[in-house]
């Protein structure tokens, strides 16, 4: 009997259509992005951009701390170092989590759970920073306010 190997996942991704992976990217249900080695966005998803209340013009090009509250600047940077540092140590790609207050357009403040993960290099040695965003507002505030 001969054995039969699963792909990998390169091959997987490889053998899936560009419209397929737009599709996995456009309409998940979550807010994706990935940003360059400084942090800035590439791409955005529309979950994204509506969690954010931002088009994705304002969004693109700029760092992913520029939506962050200020006061929690701080700790968004230590958890992608931590990724950065794991991913370039040669570890499985590091994942970070955190639940930060973030800014959207129109001032108001969005609660987000944030993970990142540090692809591993590509074919040219870049390597890309992946957050996966969940609006977890309404958990947020129905927390602080039981047992009022």
């Amino acid at each position: 009997m001969r054995s039969i190997e699963a792909p990998s996942m390169p091959d997987l991704v490889t053998g899936l259509s560009r419209a397929v992976l737009q599709t996995a990217f456009e309409r998940s249900p979550v807010g994706v992005g990935v940003c360059d080695e400084d942090g800035r966005f590439l791409a955005v998803n529309s979950a994204l951009t509506s969690m954010l209340s931002r088009r994705r013009e304002e969004i693109v090009g700029r760092p992913f701390l520029t939506f962050v509250h200020p006061e929690q600047r701080s700790a968004s940077l230590a958890g992608y170092f931590r990724s950065v540092v794991a991913a370039a140590s040669a570890s499985p790609p590091a994942t970070e989590h955190a639940e930060l207050r973030c800014l959207s357009g129109d001032g108001s403040v969005v609660w987000l759970s944030v993970t990142w993960t540090i692809t591993e290099p590509d074919q040219a040695g870049e390597q890309y920073g992946i957050v996966h965003l969940h609006d977890v507002t309404d958990r947020r505030y129905a927390g602080a306010h039981v047992g009022a």
